[in-house]
């Protein structure tokens, strides 16, 4: 975190940096889950809805599956559906599961590989898009460099830290640590920094 907590309070974004100071140091493995089909799982979990409900249907999911995630999507996924997953998140987890089994998918191997060959990989099963990859990336593989251009927060995060300037110049600046400003943009989200006045 030292390298990118002096590389993002040296950018010049006054409000950035004075945030950066004011809330403190930020650590990607805050949101790290060692499995690394567990962590799939509650990536796919948390699509499209909130934090919160995303905690909420996983902890039922986890009870539910009993910690044994591949005989439960494998083998009982009708029972998923009552935990508040979608058919459609179902499908997604039963799909990449059964490549697992069947071993034309290493979770694995993928977390230690570049984004690209991770994109690659995972974009072909269905209901996987670009944001799932990003945060699997961010919060299994640890990757200090995601971002995800698609993510509302991050979007209205970076615009608010620009200040009135281009936002994308940001995000740039922030390479090689755009992991850390996603987390700045997060957590400034949680307190409603930019909330609309």
């Amino acid at each position: 975190m030292s390298d990118a907590y002096a590389h993002l309070t040296q950018l010049p974004y006054p409000r950035l940096r004075d945030f950066i100071h004011e809330s403190g140091p930020v650590d990607l493995g805050q949101r790290y889950v060692e499995d690394p089909w567990e962590a799939m799982a509650r990536t796919v979990t948390g699509q499209q809805v909130s934090t919160h409900a995303a905690q909420s249907i996983w902890e039922r999911v986890h009870r539910a599956s009993d910690g044994d995630l591949f005989g439960s999507f494998l083998d009982a996924p009708e029972r998923l559906e009552g935990c508040g997953l979608s058919r459609a998140k179902v499908r997604t987890l039963t799909e990449l599961m059964r490549a697992g089994r069947e071993g034309t998918l290493d979770l694995v191997w993928l977390a230690t590989q570049p984004m690209q060959t991770r994109l690659d990989h995972l974009l072909p099963f269905w209901g996987i898009g670009p944001w799932s990859v990003e945060m699997f990336s961010l919060f299994h593989a640890r990757d200090p460099d995601v971002w995800s251009p698609g993510d509302l927060a991050l979007k209205k995060g970076a615009a608010g830290f620009a200040e009135g300037g281009d936002p994308d110049a940001l995000v740039e600046a922030a390479r090689p640590f755009r992991s850390y400003l996603a987390l700045y943009c997060w957590r400034a989200a949680n307190a409603n920094l930019f909330a609309e006045r």
